[in-house]
């Protein structure tokens, strides 16, 4: 919220100035109070998607796994801590995107750094909705089967070692550590709801697979 914008605006708190969070008054009754709340986003995707590559030259083979997803939201419930740009607590890297002043208005959605934030006294705000749409190579797995000529000598039918990455990574612009996160599992009625739950851990395997 600009300066220009505060004179005859409806305002959150007595104590507004600008660089703070702008609500909007959505029925129109110069006041922000509960009244002017509204259902924004979802946590149901507009389609999710996979893709399985194999490709396989000589006695190498290669597979990697994608998975991603479209058009969901989640909300990042931690928000007030790791976008408070309090001085307490260590801050997501896009509160560096906050408003300074106002020839340094950094991205128009961060607010400004304040010790107490009276904006977090409205309660729930789309201000830590975020679109969690995701790329995610899911898997990269690589092996490879030795010559007949080696197994036969160790009286094997066939040796394959192979060594496999799971969770390799994730292009996404959720600022969260997992855009699938949900504190509720698979509770339906509270879905898309994320309080820093440890992110999916990438894991390295390395195995051998044979037949006598």
């Amino acid at each position: 919220m600009t300066s220009a914008e505060l004179d005859g605006a409806a305002l959150q708190h007595p104590k507004t100035q600008a660089g703070d969070l702008k609500f909007e008054d959505v029925n129109g009754d110069g006041v922000i109070n509960q009244s002017d709340r509204k259902i924004v986003g979802t946590p149901w995707p507009d389609f999710t998607w996979g893709l399985d590559n194999n490709f396989k030259l000589g006695n190498l083979s290669l597979n990697i796994s994608l998975v991603g997803s479209q058009g969901a939201y989640t909300y990042l419930d931690a928000g007030a801590s790791l976008l408070g740009s309090n001085g307490v607590q260590n801050n997501l890297a896009l509160t560096d995107r906050r408003w300074r002043s106002e020839a340094d208005p950094g991205d128009g959605i961060m607010p400004r750094s304040i010790r107490s934030n009276h904006a977090l006294g409205f309660g729930t705000s789309s201000h830590y909705l975020f679109e969690n749409s995701f790329t995610r190579i899911r898997n990269i797995k690589l092996s490879y089967d030795l010559p007949k000529t080696l197994t036969s000598v160790l009286h094997l039918n066939n040796l394959n070692v192979y060594v496999n990455v799971a969770n390799v990574y994730t292009f996404t612009d959720y600022p969260g550590y997992d855009p699938e996160s949900s504190i509720t599992g698979d509770n339906v009625v509270n879905a898309g709801i994320d309080y820093l739950n440890y992110p999916l851990p990438r894991t390295y395997t390395l195995g051998i697979k044979t037949t006598f």
